[in-house]
């Protein structure tokens, strides 16, 4: 220990002897001169390094076709890597870029190019068995994404035994359509079984008695009225009906049958 004490003791004196004995000119000159030398070894080396590689500026590539951005980046001195991605742009086109737009980077880099490959979904579904609310909330999305308006053009009914009333029966164009094809849609949607719906019959000229009974046995409701007529033959019979004959009303509506009687 008392020996390294020592060493360090006798390297302190010989500085100091060193700053004691010294040619202060001198060696204030020399340090201006290893420090000019400095700056100009710097700048050289800066400006060696500037001439080995030019800067060029990051051209804007979106929404351009592949061809087109590929050879803007050779018009700019730089490379291409490529991505496909799902995107519900055209397909083909620049999604996105890395570095961005504008920004300052060395000649003979590679910037990142996104391409898109069109939507996952590119064919319209199948809305078969859906309801209008539904079909209603997937155009609304569609529109959103493809930037455009698919509409309902038409809606129309139809009974039917397969699908419960309020689903879509049919559809056109008919799915797997390509999307970019469709702007409008037309659809069936199901009133439901035919059997729940009640042909209506004539029931003039019937005693009250035997169109109420028929009229019940149908599954609807028979109010009876009377009216006061001069024809005899109708008298105790039905003179007029309140729903038209051939047409379709649910179970249990109401119907009202007049009968005539004389004063």
């Amino acid at each position: 220990m008392n020996n390294f004490l020592g060493k360090i003791k006798k390297l302190f004196k010989s500085i100091l002897n060193f700053f004691i004995n010294c040619n202060w000119k001198d060696f204030i000159i020399t340090i201006i001169f290893l420090a000019v030398i400095t700056i100009i070894l710097t700048l050289v080396s800066f400006k060696i390094f500037l001439s080995k590689d030019e800067f060029t500026k990051v051209p804007d590539m979106s929404s351009m076709m592949i061809l087109e951005a590929l050879k803007t980046l050779q018009d700019n001195n730089l490379y291409a890597d490529v991505e496909i991605k799902f995107s519900y742009q055209p397909y083909g086109t620049i999604i996105s870029q890395k570095p961005e737009p504008g920004q300052v980077i060395k000649e003979n880099r590679r910037v990142k190019l996104y391409i898109s490959k069109g939507p996952s979904v590119q064919t319209l579904e199948d809305f078969t068995g859906k309801n209008l609310f539904y079909l209603e909330k997937k155009l609304m999305e569609l529109n959103s994404k493809l930037n455009k308006e698919i509409i309902i053009k038409n809606i129309s009914n139809q009974y039917s035994d397969v699908y419960p009333k309020g689903e879509i029966i049919s559809q056109y164009p008919e799915p797997n359509t390509n999307l970019f094809l469709v702007n409008e849609i037309e659809i069936v949607i199901s009133s439901g079984p035919l059997y729940d719906n009640i042909l209506v019959d004539s029931f003039i000229d019937m005693t009250e008695k035997t169109a109420e009974k028929l009229i019940r046995s149908k599954g609807l409701i028979p109010v009876i009225e009377y009216v006061i007529t001069s024809d005899y033959s109708k008298k105790g019979k039905v003179i007029s009906q309140s729903i038209e004959v051939g047409k379709y009303v649910k179970k249990k509506s109401k119907i009202t049958i007049q009968i005539g009687i004389t004063e």
